[in-house]
């Protein structure tokens, strides 16, 4: 739907995480699922209302599998809601439906609709190792793509810019990254958070790339 090459795809299904958890029954892969067919139905504006309104159910419906989930699509409402886009409305109400579909199944499987579970807690204290954790671990396993975020030009910059950084901003804070694990369970266990950034970081990289190419293309 962006124009990119399709084998940018690679991208998001090579993530350490994301082949390693693929066999197993954990949020994280199904939360990747969602959200990214969140954001190919909401991608362009104007389309069909089935669209909107089925990117709201999911939007609404990815806290489901982890809260922080929508937060990756907000930006995208926001953005399309300042702009008045066509359909817009109808991605409210989906987001309300999904939203509430979380409420109502929390409320029959855990006797009480706003429940989260939380094993561990916020510290300010873990933001200094997790980011370097993170944004090192970002850097090899989606090459180079905190970089081409933080330099894309590109359609929606805006929304994917504070999508991952509202995102990115809760597990920079929490308590777990895996560290307890040691070695290379580290890699899994804690970047398996970004893994639903990926089809976002995998844009800006293939966006970044494609420039770089007409560029070289030029000065030849």
């Amino acid at each position: 739907s962006a124009g990119l090459s399709t084998t940018g795809a690679l991208l998001v299904l090579g993530f350490l995480p994301t082949l390693v958890l693929a066999r197993t029954a954990m949020s994280d892969v199904a939360g990747l699922a969602v959200v990214a067919c969140a954001l190919w139905l909401w991608w362009d504006t104007g389309r069909a209302r089935w669209r909107d309104f089925t990117g709201g159910v999911l939007a609404g419906a990815s806290m489901l599998l982890r809260e922080p989930n929508v937060l990756l699509l907000l930006p995208f409402l926001a953005e399309d809601s300042l702009r008045r886009s066509t359909g817009v409305m109808w991605r409210w109400a989906g987001l309300g439906c999904g939203f509430g579909l979380r409420l109502l199944l929390y409320r029959l499987l855990m006797d009480h609709a706003t429940s989260v579970r939380a094993t561990y807690m916020f510290s300010w204290s873990s933001v200094p190792s997790n980011a370097a954790f993170y944004g090192a671990v970002l850097l090899v396993l989606m090459p180079g793509s905190l970089v081409c975020l933080a330099f894309d030009k590109g359609p929606r910059r805006w929304s994917m810019l504070a999508a991952v950084l509202a995102y990115g901003a809760v597990f920079l804070a929490w308590s777990y990254s895996g560290s307890e694990s040691g070695g290379l369970k580290r890699l899994v266990l804690g970047p398996r958070y970004f893994a639903q950034t990926t089809p976002l970081l995998a844009l800006v990289v293939l966006r970044t790339d494609r420039k770089s190419t007409r560029l070289n293309s030029s000065h030849r």
